[in-house]
């Protein structure tokens, strides 16, 4: 099985058919899974919400979900997973039917890239220089940072246009390249 996705089906709370991915993703061959309770490889952070999740599709009150939890590999380690689910018959009786991915690199790269964000924006703002971002086009003002602003007489987050008046004087910034 090549498949991206973890898909399982769950009875009485416990695993009756796992793929190999998602056999995978929690370290496990999918054999060994098989009877294992759902919520056993849930962090314990987030057990309740996927608890009341399955006893909701069971009970039929919603009849899919879409959740972003945290859950446990076999060595303890933690891996991010998207849920996808709905419910369906199996052996004559209702079962909670899951598709998971893992999204584990993603949450690296968007904590990363938030960081990153956050080092920048501090760099800006608390710049000694006078920093001003403009659009492509040099026709608006996407921002500045304090001592940018003070000195073209406008605040951070007042936006101007092509020409600025500072102090009695116009600053015409047509042509004006940012490199």
């Amino acid at each position: 099985d090549q498949s991206l996705t973890g898909i399982a089906l769950i009875q009485d709370g416990r695993f009756e058919y796992v793929n190999p991915r998602l056999g995978e993703m929690f370290g496990y061959a999918p054999a060994e899974m098989i009877g294992l309770r759902s919520v056993d490889v849930v962090h314990e952070q987030d057990r309740p919400m996927m608890a009341e999740s399955i006893r909701q599709r069971l009970s039929g009150e919603v009849p899919s979900v879409h959740h972003i939890f945290k859950g446990l590999r076999q060595d303890g380690s933690v891996v991010d997973l998207e849920l996808y689910g709905c419910t369906l018959e199996y052996r004559g009786r209702r079962a909670a039917m899951s598709t998971l991915l893992d999204i584990t690199d993603r949450k690296r790269a968007e904590a990363t890239l938030q960081t990153q964000e956050r080092r920048f924006r501090s760099l800006i703002e608390n710049s000694a220089e006078g920093i001003g971002l403009i659009g492509s086009d040099t026709t608006a003002k996407l921002g500045t940072n304090k001592v940018g602003g003070t000195g073209l007489g406008c605040t951070a987050d007042q936006p101007y246009g092509l020409k600025i008046t500072a102090g009695g004087k116009t600053l015409d910034l047509n042509g004006l390249k940012i490199v």
